[in-house]
């Protein structure tokens, strides 16, 4: 097998539901997949993503998306981002043994912490991390590659 990371395209598309393909990539795939962003706006107002990770926003601005501002997450997506953020702890407790005594222990868990635990279980093929965006309009491709660096072996 081969590690992998899930990039969901085209969410500025009309019809774009990064939820709907995470349910079809869990039941046609059978792979442990949690989001570790969301989108912000959808489909025209596609703005940008807040990472579930970090709890920002980055919002992709200037010509093709070029610029990549950080801030904060908007207040309504917040309980979103949580849900989730809780999601992805767990799941991550559940296929990574060091980051499960971490998650036991810990009240607060660093960003390294669940950075490391998610590159060893992609590298043994127990989990997926899923990012999104646009990339004709270069919104998430900074991240997409980032993740590539973080996640995934040295060719």
């Amino acid at each position: 097998g081969v590690p992998r990371i899930i990039f969901i395209n085209k969410l500025d598309r009309y019809g774009a539901d990064p939820f709907h393909v995470l349910g079809q990539v869990r039941k046609k795939l059978g792979l442990t997949v949690v989001p570790v962003q969301i989108p912000i706006g959808e489909e025209d107002n596609f703005v940008g993503v807040a990472d579930v990770i970090t709890r920002k926003a980055r919002y992709y601005e200037g010509e093709s998306g070029m610029t990549r501002r950080i801030a904060e997450i908007p207040a309504a997506m917040q309980p979103r981002v949580e849900e989730l953020r809780t999601e992805l702890l767990e799941t991550l407790a559940d296929v990574d043994d060091e980051f499960a005594e971490i998650f036991l222990e810990s009240e607060d868990i660093s960003e390294e912490a669940i950075h490391a635990a998610i590159r060893r279980s992609t590298l043994a093929l127990k989990f997926c991390p899923m990012l999104m965006g646009s990339a004709y309009k270069n919104k998430g491709v900074q991240d997409l590659l980032d993740a590539v660096c973080r996640y995934l072996p040295s060719p």
